[in-house]
């Protein structure tokens, strides 16, 4: 009978530490380039700083802008093996049997047309409540509040309605 109590200590302990860990990872979105001409195509990674060893991860990227860019299926850096998302957007990945730690990993790379002039903001995030994202660490617990930097793409006017715009503003000059 003494078994009993034993096991149920042993479980809890362990569940104790596999609810967190110290470790915070630092996520960046990274674009190509932060000035892109309207209709142009161009990519975004999710870069990580990861100071302990990562067996796991998943994320969601926010894009907020003058139009709803659909990146289509984005692709998982080589050091990962891709997984699939239950929220469908394929930004997960695993790392076996080897966890990987380090500066400047690549997590994800995903390919965007500008489709419209103005500024799109792009922010990784990790919902609550959704088990499949986060960091999974090695060799048990999950990260624990990971920053998570976004970045911001201004696409230009293609040049030729900026050539327009300008000859319109000229003969309005002239006219007055």
């Amino acid at each position: 009978m003494s078994a009993i109590p034993v096991r149920s200590g042993l479980l809890a302990m362990l569940m104790c530490l596999a609810g967190s860990a110290h470790a915070t990872p630092i996520v960046s979105v990274v674009p190509s380039s932060p000035l892109v001409g309207d209709g142009e195509s161009f990519t975004v990674q999710l870069i990580a700083d990861l100071d302990e060893p990562v067996v796991g991860w998943g994320l969601d990227l926010s894009v907020l802008g003058p139009a709803n860019l659909d990146p289509g299926p984005p692709a998982i850096g080589p050091l990962w093996t891709p997984l699939a998302a239950p929220d469908a957007d394929g930004l997960a990945g695993q790392a076996f049997p080897t966890p990987i730690s380090g500066t400047g990993v690549l997590l994800a790379t995903l390919s965007f047309t500008a489709t419209g002039p103005g500024s799109i903001a792009f922010q990784a995030e990790i919902s609550d409540g959704d088990l499949s994202e986060g960091f999974a660490l090695h060799p048990i617990g999950f990260a624990e509040d990971p920053v998570l930097e976004g970045a911001t793409v201004t696409v230009l006017p293609e040049p030729a309605a900026l050539l327009l715009l300008g000859l319109g503003a000229l003969a309005l000059g002239r006219r007055r």
